[in-house]
């Protein structure tokens, strides 16, 4: 309790901003809170994820507390947690791996769970996340272990049913991205094209982190370190050949 309230005063208040999410001090009360309120509706799910997107140094806590209320909920309201997951997923990783990192931990068990006792809806919700968290690539190349959830039938998906809701896309799209986007999201439904394409479309606007990107910039700046190493290196030894001619000119 006495972490939680250093937590507490250590964290910064966010001054405006962010769909209403952003405000306030974080504590695992206050997130339980909100987590009982949760409803479906996206404008619920986006602002709790954007304020715990907010409070991404305390991730590990964030994704805890989340779990441990999931675990206590009805079938509907898992639904509702699992949207707030993956609308998390998306919308942090481009400020950092911390919540991908975090409900990795957990999420692998639970949707096996779920998938096996959330009945036939509870079956598509877990396969239609999975099927976008593979595409997007927010596990990297973990993605491929969810898939063994799914088995050798996995349901089929109906675009327009509830289970549709997590392809939506993600609330930290710009709002001029948005609207350059929409007359040709526009044009692709009327038009009767497959839901996939809009889905790739909507994956170039992400800018993903992955693990190979993490990878190169790794590489790259190891690069950097050795070369300004050889750089240091030669400059003494320059350096020493200077002051021994000029010690021999006196």
């Amino acid at each position: 309790m006495a972490a939680a309230k250093a937590d507490a005063k250590a964290e910064p208040t966010a001054t405006g901003g962010g769909g209403g999410g952003g405000g306030g001090s974080f504590t695992e009360e206050r997130l339980s809170e909100k987590l009982n309120k949760l409803s479906s509706s996206a404008a619920s799910i986006q602002t709790l994820s954007n304020w715990c997107i907010f409070h991404r140094k305390r991730a590990r806590r964030v994704v805890d507390t989340w779990q441990r209320q999931f675990n206590n909920a009805t079938t509907d309201k898992k639904v509702s947690f699992l949207y707030l997951s993956n609308d998390i997923l998306q919308n942090s990783k481009r400020k950092g791996g911390e919540f991908v990192n975090e409900f990795w931990r957990v999420l692998p068990g639970l949707l096996k769970d779920f998938y096996e006792n959330g009945g036939q809806d509870g079956k598509k919700v877990v396969a239609r996340l999975i099927g976008i968290w593979d595409e997007r690539k927010v596990f990297g190349t973990r993605s491929e272990s969810l898939k063994d959830i799914l088995g050798d039938n996995p349901p089929a998906l109906n675009s327009n049913s509830t289970t549709s809701n997590p392809t939506s896309k993600p609330s930290s799209v710009s709002k001029s991205s948005q609207r350059d986007s929409s007359p040709i999201i526009k044009k692709l439904t009327v038009s009767g094209m497959p839901e996939k394409i809009i889905t790739a479309y909507q994956s170039v606007l992400d800018q993903y982190f992955d693990e190979d990107t993490a990878l190169n910039k790794c590489k790259i700046t190891v690069g950097v370190l050795e070369k300004m190493n050889k750089d240091v290196d030669e400059a003494c030894t320059n350096g020493k050949d200077f002051a021994c001619f000029t010690k021999s000119k006196c």
